[in-house]
C-alpha cells in the first residue's frame, strides 16, 4: 500500500515533465520565431490553481458568511474547493486569449485558427492538473498542488542554469552549499518544531511566520523599481537608494521585520488561546501566558531559518545564479512529509483520513483528547502546512485512524472544532415516533403517575 501511494504520488507529480513537450495546437512552426517562443499546453502550470486558491481563501477570510467554510470539514472545504477551481479554469481561459494574440504576432497563423485551440487546450491541460491534485491528495503521500508546483518550480531550472555563467570548479562547492543551506535549516526548524509537539504544554509549530516573508521582502523592495517606466521622480530616486550599498541591511531588516509581524497575526493569543480551550480538554487550561511563552520558544528558530533563507537567495543572485531557495525549502518539507506518510501507512495500513486542520497549534489538543476517547490518531502533512499556512490553503495536516473508530472520531473532532470556531453546536432533529412507541410511553407515563399517588398516600399512614 505505501509503496502503490509513493510510485503514484511520482507518477502524477511528473506530468507537467511530460507535458512540455505537447506543444499548442493551431500553430505554424515554421519561422525560427515561432519555435523559439513555442509554448507548450502546460504552459501555465499551477499558477491559475495557485492564484484561485488565493483568492477565493483571501474572500472567505472577509466575507463573515463564508468565513465558517475555512475551518468546517468536509463540506465547507469541499465548496470552497470547487470554487478554487472553477476561478483556476476562468484564470487561465483568460491568459490562453492574451497568449493567443503573442503567437499571432510570432507565426504565420491567423487569430481566429489559433485563439479557440489555445484556450481549448489550456483548460483541458489545467482540468488534467486539477484531477493530478485530486488524485494525489486522496491516494497518495503528500499535497497535490505542493508536489506540482515543486516539479513546475524545476523544470525551469535548466534554462536558468544555461544562461548563468560558466562556473569556475573552485566555485562549484561555494554553489552546492549556498542551495543545500536552506534545505539543512528547514529541515532543522521542522525538526526542532516537530519535538516540541509532545513537550510543550502550548506548541505553535514551525516556523510562526511561514516561509512567505521571503517572498515579501523582496518584492516590497523591487516594488519601486517597477514604476521606474512612468517615469516619476520621486520613485525613481527611492528605487536607486534602495538597490545601492543599502540593500543588504535593508533587506535583513525588512525581513526581520516581516517575519514578526506576520508571527503575530497568525498565533494572536486570544484566538490561538480559544482554539485551545475548545481542542484540549486537559488541566489546567492553557493561559494567555502560555502563548505568549510559546510564541518567544519559536520566534527565534523562525528568524534563524528567514535570515539563512534570505541571505543564501542574495548571494546566489549576486553571483547571477537562480535563486530556488524558497522552491528548495519547500521540497525539503513535500520530502519530509512524504518519509513520514510513507512510514505512517506501511507501520499502520489501511488507515482512514477523518479530518484536515490547517492550523498546527491544534494538533496535539485534537489527537489527546480522542485519545482519551478510545480513539487512536496519526498526523500528517505538518511540515508542509507549517511552511505554507494561510498562504498556502491548499497545504493541510491529514488526521487518520483506523476505518472501524473513523465515524466515532469524525463527530468527535467535528464537535471539538465547533467549540473552538465558536460555532453553535448541530441541533439533533429527533426522529418521528410511531403510533406504537406514543401509546407505550404514554402507559408508561400513567404508571409512573400512579406511583407517585401511592407513594404520597402511603406516607401520611406512616406518620399516623
Amino acid at each position: 500500500m505505501p509503496w502503490q501511494r509513493a510510485a503514484l504520488t511520482l507518477l502524477l507529480a511528473l506530468i507537467p515533465v511530460a507535458g512540455q513537450y505537447v506543444l499548442m495546437p493551431g500553430i505554424d512552426y515554421d519561422s525560427e520565431l515561432a519555435q523559439r517562443a513555442a509554448p507548450s499546453v502546460f504552459v501555465s502550470g499551477v499558477t491559475p490553481l495557485l492564484s484561485a486558491y488565493l483568492v477565493v481563501e483571501f474572500a472567505a477570510l472577509l466575507v463573515p458568511r463564508w468565513r465558517k467554510l475555512r475551518h468546517a470539514f468536509p463540506d465547507g472545504r469541499a465548496r470552497l474547493r470547487r470554487a478554487t477551481e472553477i476561478l483556476a479554469l476562468v484564470l487561465v481561459t483568460f491568459q490562453a486569449a492574451g497568449l493567443s494574440m503573442l503567437l499571432v504576432a510570432v507565426s504565420r497563423t491567423s487569430a481566429g485558427d489559433i485563439a479557440p485551440l489555445a484556450v481549448l487546450s489550456a483548460i483541458a491541460a489545467t482540468s488534467v492538473l486539477i484531477l493530478a491534485v485530486r488524485a494525489i491528495d486522496k491516494l497518495g503521500l503528500v499535497n497535490g498542488v505542493v508536489a506540482l508546483s515543486v516539479t513546475c518550480e524545476l523544470l525551469r531550472a535548466p534554462r536558468l542554469f544555461e544562461q548563468a555563467p560558466r562556473l569556475e570548479p573552485r566555485n562549484i562547492a561555494l554553489v552546492v552549499l549556498l542551495y543545500a543551506l536552506p534545505m539543512v535549516a528547514t529541515w532543522a526548524a521542522l525538526r526542532r518544531a516537530e519535538q516540541g509537539a509532545s513537550s510543550q504544554r502550548v506548541w505553535l509549530g514551525g516556523p510562526l511566520s511561514s516561509l512567505r516573508p521571503v517572498l515579501l521582502t523582496s518584492g516590497l523592495l523591487g516594488l519601486p523599481s517597477a514604476f521606474l517606466p512612468y517615469h516619476v521622480e520621486s520613485l525613481g530616486s527611492l528605487a536607486g537608494w534602495i538597490s545601492g550599498p543599502h540593500y543588504f541591511d535593508l533587506l535583513l531588516g525588512l525581513g526581520l521585520l516581516i517575519t514578526l509581524v506576520v508571527s503575530y497575526l497568525l498565533q494572536q493569543p486570544h484566538r490561538v488561546l480559544r482554539v485551545l480551550r475548545g481542542v484540549d480538554l486537559r488541566e489546567p487550561a492553557a493561559t494567555r501566558q502560555d502563548v505568549w511563552q510559546a510564541l518567544r520558544r519559536g520566534t527565534l528558530p523562525t528568524l534563524l531559518l528567514i535570515i539563512t533563507v534570505l541571505i543564501s537567495g542574495q548571494l546566489l543572485l549576486a553571483n547571477d545564479l537562480p535563486d530556488f531557495t524558497f522552491t528548495l525549502a519547500l521540497g525539503t518539507a513535500l520530502i519530509m512529509d512524504g518519509a513520514q506518510a510513507f512510514n505512517l501507512h506501511r507501520a499502520l495500513p489501511g488507515l482512514t483520513c477523518v479530518w484536515q486542520e490547517r492550523r498546527p497549534y491544534a494538533i496535539p489538543g485534537l489527537v489527546t483528547a480522542a485519545q482519551e476517547a478510545g480513539i487512536t490518531l496519526r498526523a500528517s502533512g505538518l511540515a508542509q502546512t507549517s511552511l505554507l499556512r494561510v498562504f498556502g490553503p491548499y497545504a493541510a495536516i491529514s488526521l487518520w485512524s483506523a476505518p472501524e473508530q473513523a465515524e466515532e472520531a469524525r463527530e468527535l473532532l467535528g464537535e471539538l472544532l465547533r467549540q473552538a470556531n465558536g460555532t453553535p453546536p448541530v441541533q439533533r432533529v429527533p426522529a418521528k415516533k410511531t403510533e406504537d412507541e406514543d401509546e407505550d410511553e404514554d402507559e408508561d407515563e400513567d404508571e409512573d403517575e400512579d406511583e407517585d399517588e401511592d407513594e404520597e398516600t402511603e406516607e401520611p399512614r406512616g406518620n399516623s
